[in-house]
């Protein structure tokens, strides 16, 4: 990997929390609570431990195999071959993943503030938009979104405090009201989106600055641990301002939104939402697409990095035409389907590279 651009493992943080927060502060909270109703903010404790052993396999793997991708690493480790049987549904999910996280930003500005616009022109914007960063480089990727996470952290806090007159706390009780499955299978969604995707940062590690194991894990480890804090406030928050309903609240914060009404000079501000929704979704869009595009480079041994990105994205903005027929199939896709696909195709190649890592260095 000669003359690759390289990040500090605090940016290399930054980019991990902008993945997992990006699109997920605004699509979780409502079908989560829909799923496991006040008791959501167990089911995101519970997916967060799984996500923090995954981030622990990709870290033990990185220690083992410095400066290798999950491709390289899989390479030296079970074979070529076999390699080419692991990397084959990876490449399938990632671009999957990228067309949810399009089809998403569509959807949401279709349904809410622009009508009459076709679906393709948000489309094709949201990936070019990625395209054209990720042939800037990593390190101007990660610059970006340094600022674009303030600003989405930043307008969420905004709007979730504006909202306080709105909150009634006895709607968080009972906790529990259907038991324990709820909370679990709350916790099934919330680890398919987005704890499991973990996993994609396999490939990219190996640009990070040699620093201090312990520095870098503490980083880590955090980012999840922040992620987590987020997405809970966001759900209370949520099931204190709409209660009983607030599971059938698509995009909830945008919901929260046009609830505020302060003086009569403080209104329709749900525009600070949508610009965050784009913001997160092009966040992670980009980042996907960037691993998508290095896993296949690896996978077919190009020299050139960045021949193969505006083929890919044009691969990515067909699927998002010719996927689905109607938004409830992508629903569906996203609550049922994607946490099982995350597992079968991205998880468990990943889990069987470590265990042959662990007996071939014994």
């Amino acid at each position: 990997m000669k003359e690759q651009q390289t990040i500090s493992s605090r940016q290399m943080a930054i980019l991990l929390f902008a993945f997992m927060t990006g699109s997920s502060i605004i699509n979780v909270p409502a079908p989560l609570i829909g799923i496991a109703q006040n008791g959501s903010w167990i089911s995101l404790l519970i997916s967060m431990v799984f996500g923090m052993l995954i981030l622990t396999c990709v870290l033990y793997l990185y220690r083992k195999h410095p400066n290798m991708t999950f491709v390289d690493y899989s390479r030296k480790t079970v074979g070529n071959t076999l390699t080419v049987l692991l990397a084959i549904p990876f490449i399938i999910t990632l671009f999957l993943i990228i067309s949810y996280i399009v089809l998403d930003v569509g959807g949401f500005m279709v349904s809410t503030m622009m009508r009459e616009t076709p679906l393709y022109m948000f489309h094709s914007l949201i990936i070019l938009t990625s395209a054209m960063t990720i042939r800037a480089g990593l390190e101007v990727m990660t610059r970006i979104f340094v600022i674009f996470i303030c600003f989405l952290l930043g307008f969420v806090g905004i709007i979730l405090l504006l909202s306080i007159p709105n909150y009634h706390p006895e709607f968080v009780l009972p906790i529990l009201p259907d038991g324990i499955m709820p909370v679990i299978h709350g916790g099934y969604f919330t680890f398919g989106f987005p704890y499991s995707e973990i996993i994609i940062f396999t490939m990219v590690f190996p640009f990070m600055k040699e620093e201090k194991k312990t520095k870098m894990a503490r980083y880590m480890y955090t980012a999840i641990i922040l992620n987590v804090i987020v997405l809970i406030i966001a759900t209370i928050c949520t099931i204190m301002a709409f209660g009983p309903i607030a599971g059938e609240m698509k995009y909830s914060l945008y919901s929260l939104s046009r609830l505020i009404n302060i003086g009569e000079f403080l209104t329709r501000i749900e525009s600070v939402i949508g610009i965050s929704l784009i913001a997160g979704s092009y966040m992670k869009a980009t980042i996907a697409l960037f691993v998508l595009n290095l896993m296949i480079t690896k996978l077919f041994k190009l020299k050139d990095n960045k021949i193969l990105i505006f083929p890919i994205s044009i691969i990515c903005f067909l699927l998002t035409l010719v996927m689905f027929d109607n938004e409830s199939e992508l629903v569906e896709k996203v609550l049922v389907v994607l946490p099982l696909t995350h597992l079968t195709y991205t998880v468990t190649p990943v889990l069987l590279v470590t265990i042959a890592t662990m007996f071939k260095r014994k």
